[in-house]
């Protein structure tokens, strides 16, 4: 098991693990390269939305911008979702909306959960 399907199973994982440190930097990326489309280019809105949170598509999920997430990946929505201006989806673990959900401004979902106890933190390797 590698460290991202640790992640999103809920186990302890490794964050500092190379790959998974590529992966997270090239999702943020595309969020930030969402976040900072012009309002009027709704075709390329909707194209990167679609990349970020591949449940997208087909599923009419209406977002204002800004929008920030860790992974994108880990979101999951149903048809005719809306999330408002200045949401965070801190989607380590799976985020799932049903149809028609409505996420108001400035909400975080926050799925993360670290170690409490410190030498469990400084910890590299986690058993699979």
């Amino acid at each position: 098991m590698n460290e991202f399907e640790k992640m999103i199973s809920g186990r302890l994982y490794n964050a500092s693990d190379a790959k998974l440190g590529v992966y997270h930097m090239e999702r943020m990326a595309l969020c930030q390269r969402l976040n900072q489309t012009l309002i009027t280019d709704q075709a390329a809105i909707e194209h990167l939305k679609e990349e970020l949170i591949p449940s997208a598509k087909g599923n009419d999920l209406g977002i204002f911008l800004p929008f920030y997430c860790e992974y994108g990946s880990n979101i999951h929505v149903g048809r005719e979702c809306f999330i408002n201006y200045n949401c965070t989806f801190l989607d380590d673990a799976l985020i799932t909306l049903g149809d028609g959900v409505m996420i108001g401004s400035g909400v975080t979902i926050a799925t993360p959960c670290h170690p409490l106890l410190k030498e469990e933190r400084m910890v590299t390797e986690y058993p699979s």
